[in-house]
């Protein structure tokens, strides 16, 4: 029972650190909806992103529109999810970096999947970069909202404009609230933490003893669970 109640905390804890993280960004494009709206967004989102397998993006529509709902202009709410996607991506990918690492440090290099590592800082570089033309006001989605776009399509005028504002408010962000950027960025380290030890004292109430380079793979397994083509990622993370 003490086991299931750490359990508890920490995951509590994880949900706040979700929460927090929204809401440090969604204030910034005006996206003023209450912390307790957005955790039940959160919920909501993540529960259809588990089923569909997505790496639970299939979730995030459902987020803005709870966001939407409340009263926070729709290209308001969507920026405001993106930006903070995008940060759990980014401490997604620097926690699996670790992990390889991690891995290698206790069970040797030769065993260690650094493919992975590789792909992952690959993608890490080719965000940072896209997220470095954001933040000097350079528009890298222009070629779906663009006058070439706008031409293929031109009855579709407005989706083009919503596109727009969009990444109008993610560059906004980025460049006018670059405190609440690298704040987001921390509490996702933080959260990614958080899940280690939620794992590991998840595992431990069932008396399961795992070290830390095999409750890493744990992670990584649960990570590839949420991608792979079975509704709730059923069957890779066993």
């Amino acid at each position: 029972p003490a086991g299931l109640a750490i359990y508890a905390l920490l995951t509590v804890l994880v949900w706040l650190g979700y929460t927090t993280r929204w809401w440090l960004v969604a204030r910034t494009v005006g996206g003023g909806a209450a912390p307790a709206r957005l955790l039940g967004a959160r919920l909501a989102g993540d529960a259809v992103g588990a089923l569909v397998p997505s790496a639970k993006l299939a979730g995030e529509p459902l987020r803005i529109a709870m966001v939407r709902a409340s009263g926070t202009p729709g290209s308001a709410a969507a920026a405001g999810v993106t930006v903070d996607r995008l940060l759990e991506v980014i401490g997604n990918m620097l926690a699996v970096i670790v992990y390889v690492g991690i891995f290698a440090w206790g069970r040797g290099a030769a065993q260690a999947p650094w493919a992975l590592a590789a792909g992952m800082l690959m993608l890490l570089v080719l965000l940072s970069a896209t997220l470095r033309d954001l933040a000097r006001g350079r528009r890298p989605l222009v070629w779906l909202h663009g006058p070439r776009a706008r031409r293929v399509a031109p009855r579709r005028q407005h989706w083009f404009d919503a596109l727009a504002r969009v990444e109008g408010h993610v560059m906004q962000v980025f460049q006018a609230h670059p405190r609440q950027v690298l704040a987001g960025l921390a509490l996702s380290l933080v959260t990614e933490l958080l899940i280690v030890l939620q794992y590991r004292a998840l595992l431990a109430a069932f008396g399961v003893g795992l070290d830390l380079p095999a409750l890493v793979l744990v992670l990584l397994g649960g990570g590839l669970a949420n991608i792979v083509p079975t509704p709730a990622g059923l069957g890779a993370l066993e």
